[in-house]
């Protein structure tokens, strides 16, 4: 059986999902509504399971014409990224990580800039009227409609957005968007210990 070194450690994340995921099937899943969500949340620790297991196959990207990266052939544009944030304590906060640029490019790929600010009390209000949209076009019901209205009315200056930072260089904007591309809960330098049934972790206030 042809494995990466990832999958032989067994890693204590690997371990926990192993020793819990069909309780958690059994016990925790079939309380979620949405059968979508359902399977997609199985689809996801079946990767997660699986993941280093060659048997199961792997990507590779190679350029066939050139040995560049990619980074190095990146316009040097200035970026700013927007944070709907979370709580380092794992509370339930949806958020979102966005990278955008202050400029465009013309025809000719030069690069402009005609933003000198970003207005963020209108950042604040549309991104809140682009998710509540979202939800309402899903969810038709009664109860969605009641819980729209009221986030309208508690959050009458628009969700919250944090836009402070500027990112103005190509890889330090790929290394910050990186790290969230697939990112769990807990990440794994954050669990101190597992006894076989509980799991602590560390967070910062």
């Amino acid at each position: 059986m042809n494995r990466c070194r990832r999958y032989e450690e067994r890693k204590i994340i690997n371990i926990i999902l192993e020793n819990h995921f069909e309780k958690f099937k059994q016990y925790k899943l079939l309380s979620i509504k949405s059968k979508e969500m359902r399977q997609h949340i199985i689809n996801v620790i079946e990767k997660a399971l699986n993941c280093g297991n060659i048997e199961h196959g792997y990507i590779k990207h190679k350029c066939l014409n050139c040995d560049e990266k990619q980074a190095d052939n990146m316009l040097n544009v200035k970026h700013r990224y927007v944070v709907h944030t979370f709580g380092s304590d794992l509370k339930w906060n949806p958020h979102t990580h966005a990278l955008f640029t202050e400029g465009g490019i013309y025809k000719n790929n030069k690069w402009f800039k005609t933003l000198s600010h970003i207005p963020y009390q209108y950042l604040r209000k549309s991104w809140q009227k682009l998710v509540l949209d979202i939800i309402k076009t899903n969810f038709k019901d009664r109860e969605t409609q009641k819980l729209i209205n009221r986030l309208y009315k508690k959050y009458n200056n628009g969700f919250y957005v944090n836009a402070q930072r500027d990112l103005t260089k190509i890889k330090e904007a790929a290394r910050y968007i990186g790290r969230y591309l697939s990112r769990p809960a807990i990440v794994e330098y954050r669990i101190s210990g597992y006894d076989g049934k509980s799991v602590t972790f560390w967070y910062e206030k």
